[in-house]
């Protein structure tokens, strides 16, 4: 095992000495997509940030692109009724790790090169948690329940299909992608299906 773990190592050390990485950081929002076509009240919105490296294959402008990202996102509901003398609010805090495993294509334009993208993305789900308040008559109180809790009916894990395009001038880059989720978030067999889709725009450096 330390022998195939070392070979690994070797491999990918080679391998990014004739990678260019890319570190990027950007806009994030998260929308539920329900099957019964009703989204989501609130999106969730927030950054991401992290780093991949482009491996180039022999056809000029394609290169393979692994990644790993940190993402953060939280959105807030609220409602009342008899002009707020009785009101609630949910506030929702996530966070992922994602793999992306992208092809890309670059091409020279202008003074830089436009590339797009597309491949593969596996999130794992580090918290998921949700803060609710409410009051009745200026008395109130909160909780908190985490969603990948004991007997939790929401998946940790996705798998994503991304897109995106962007262009590049020297070390600089700005980009824009979706990411549509494949896998169904809700393990509760008698409830509706819930996919999660992203829209990310971000800058990026590359070295």
């Amino acid at each position: 095992m330390k022998k195939f773990v070392t070979f690994i190592a070797v491999l990918l050390a080679g391998a990014t000495a004739f990678a260019q990485v890319h570190i990027g950081a950007g806009y994030l929002q998260q929308n539920n997509d329900y099957a019964n076509g009703k989204d989501s009240d609130t999106a969730l919105n927030g950054f991401y940030a992290g780093a991949s490296f482009d491996l180039p294959f022999s056809v000029d402008g394609l290169s393979l692109s692994p990644g790993v990202y940190y993402s953060y996102l939280t959105g807030t509901s609220s409602a009342s009724i008899l002009g707020g003398a009785i009101s609630g609010s949910a506030t929702t805090v996530e966070q992922y790790i994602t793999v992306p495993v992208f092809f890309k294509f670059s091409v020279p334009v202008g003074p830089g090169n436009l590339f797009c993208n597309a491949g593969p993305e596996f999130a794992y789900g580090l918290s998921s948690k949700v803060t609710g308040s409410g009051s009745v008559l200026g008395v109130g109180g909160s909780t908190i329940s985490d969603n990948y809790g004991e007997n939790s009916n929401y998946r940790r894990y996705d798998v994503k299909v991304g897109v995106g395009a962007g262009y590049q001038i020297g070390m600089f880059s700005i980009n824009l992608g979706f990411d549509w989720g494949l896998l169904n978030r809700n393990l509760n067999t008698n409830g509706t299906a819930l996919h999660t889709n992203n829209l990310r725009a971000g800058i990026g450096l590359h070295f």
